[in-house]
């Protein structure tokens, strides 16, 4: 089977267009042609009962693509980049929904930038065959990246999240019963902001622009 070198890209630099996104040299199988293959849209960017401050920021930097085959759904990823501002954003409002002292967002923001100094992505990846749901496999045939200026950082780790943790459910609102969640940690060099997530394998080559 040839390889089809089509291309569909959104534009997903703007706030107002956060979830979109492009999918890029895709395999053997997976069209991207008008017709052929779709880029789904329309993914939950906002969580009912979080702050407009945080869902602003997480729409800002959310991005997600979903590939069909044959009109049946493959794959959807959507991907949360930690950056600074995000990491603000968010643990204020973790804090909020547990109710927390507004100061133990600070300590909050201190535990977690300790633990993982450098990049990290909140990654949910649903994929309808199951087995593909092994990014956190030191096996994994999925390559997890972030990519500027010509340069790859591959993920140093994959963690596995617990999908049914509510708090989970609150600030990912994307997140359901089906599929996988995984927090992914870059090297401390790998750019905090700007950088596309490649996630490349076996169903699909993927690239998030931010």
């Amino acid at each position: 089977m040839t390889r089809r070198s089509d291309t569909l890209r959104a534009a997903a630099r703007s706030p107002a267009r956060a979830l979109f996104a492009s999918i890029v040299f895709l395999m053997p199988g997976v069209f991207a042609a008008a017709g052929c293959g779709t880029l789904h849209q329309g993914l939950p960017v906002r969580s009912p009962r979080a702050s407009e401050a945080y869902n602003t920021v997480l729409a800002a930097y959310t991005r997600s693509a979903e590939v069909s085959e044959n009109l049946s759904r493959v794959l959807t990823v959507v991907a949360t980049y930690q950056t600074p501002a995000y990491l603000r954003a968010r643990f204020a409002e973790e804090a909020r929904y547990k109710m927390l002292p507004e100061r133990e967002a600070q300590s909050l923001l201190q535990r977690f930038v300790s633990e993982y100094p450098g990049p990290t992505v909140v990654l949910w990846f649903d994929a309808v065959d199951p087995d593909a749901e092994d990014l956190h496999r030191h096996d994994s045939a999925t390559r997890v990246a972030l990519e500027a200026g010509g340069q790859a950082w591959d993920a140093v780790e994959v963690r596995r999240l617990d999908a049914d943790d509510p708090a989970m459910r609150h600030l990912f609102p994307y997140v359901n019963e089906f599929g996988k969640l995984y927090l992914v940690r870059f090297p401390k060099d790998a750019p905090e902001t700007g950088a596309d997530l490649i996630v490349a394998g076996p169903l699909a080559q993927i690239r998030l622009e931010y």
